[in-house]
């Protein structure tokens, strides 16, 4: 399953401190990062040649289990993990997270570096079903439109020091691109192909047939 990566700068995104229930029962208050890793119904930047949007029903049956709350996409630098130390939330607006970091050196760092906004980004890294995309083209611009209906796995989010949505791989949506484009190619062939339809339907024949007789 070709995996996707965005990139985003978010004004939803911070530390906050939050009491929780430690595991022998103490209540203690923690830092924990929250964030919006996703916004719907929102074009993204021009991604070299095209231009996305996330649908709201995009998540739904999306896999979520096994998501992985990391820094800079770095698999050693994980925040949190579902589903204890990650909880993701799909509202009207977009999905939004919050992690608990462990008591770990990279945590407090990545915590110390959000809450002086030196990190204000944050990414997400997800899989798209089967024919869970379309494509048009903006009659304004020219410039072709993606629509994401349906993610059929979430594998990541988290903090990015460089939020550029244009800093994304787009390989894979070049190949859906390609795929959809030969699709719609192929049905124009086929309908260039078709045999002209017949202005006179069965009935119309009768009926002129009749009128002429009753000419005679």
């Amino acid at each position: 399953m070709d995996k996707e990566l965005r990139i985003i700068e978010t004004a939803d995104f911070g530390i906050e401190t939050r009491t929780v229930k430690r595991a022998d029962g103490e209540e203690v208050e923690r830092s924990v990062i929250v964030g919006k890793a996703v916004t719907f119904n929102t074009y993204s930047q021009v991604l070299g040649w095209f231009r996305e949007q996330i649908v709201p029903a995009a998540f739904e049956g999306c896999d979520m289990s096994d998501v992985v709350c990391l820094k800079n996409h770095d698999n050693n630098l994980i925040l949190g993990r579902t589903a204890d130390t990650l909880s993701l939330e799909v509202r009207n607006d977009g999905l939004y997270f919050t992690a608990y970091p462990p008591d770990t050196q990279a945590a407090r760092d990545a915590l110390e570096e959000i809450r002086s906004k030196m990190i204000r980004g944050c990414s997400f890294q997800f899989s798209i079903a089967p024919g869970g995309s379309d494509w048009d083209t903006d009659p304004a611009t020219g410039a072709e439109i993606r629509t994401i209906k349906k993610i059929s796995k979430l594998y990541d989010v988290g903090p990015v020091t460089f939020p550029a949505y244009l800093d994304t791989n787009t390989d894979v949506a070049k190949r859906d691109y390609d795929s959809a484009k030969a699709e719609r190619e192929q049905q124009q062939q086929e309908q260039q192909e078709q045999p002209p339809v017949d202005p006179f339907t069965p009935i119309d024949v009768f009926q002129r047939r009749a009128r002429a007789l009753s000419l005679v």
